[in-house]
């Protein structure tokens, strides 16, 4: 089956939401509005609203606080920036540290 047909199968027999199609043709059109993600490959760098986002929906102080115990942040042209891998790295990180002082 060609790929073209998957995606019409995908669509009609299992009812994939207007919204999800919606953002998967913005992606495919190289538009922006995509998800987080989908915008962090295209870039590269979340900006603070993307990076509290992309953490959970934490809040700008928690964000600083992370800053603070390490947490990469990039500054260019007045804005900071933070690099999604770099952000996942950093929370492996924190929450092996957790286990190991948790095992102690």
């Amino acid at each position: 089956m060609r790929l073209k047909d998957q995606v019409f199968k995908a669509v009609l027999e299992d009812g994939i939401p207007e919204q999800r199609l919606a953002e998967a043709l913005r992606i495919l059109k190289g538009e922006e509005g995509g998800s987080i993600k989908t915008s962090t490959l295209k870039r590269g760098f979340l900006g603070t609203k993307e990076a509290m986002e992309y953490l959970g929906g934490i809040c700008r102080a928690n964000l600083w606080r992370a800053v603070k115990k390490g947490l990469p942040v990039h500054r260019f042209g007045g804005k900071n920036l933070y690099m999604a891998d770099e952000i996942d790295e950093f929370v492996r990180s924190k929450d092996r540290e957790g286990i190991t002082e948790k095992a102690s």
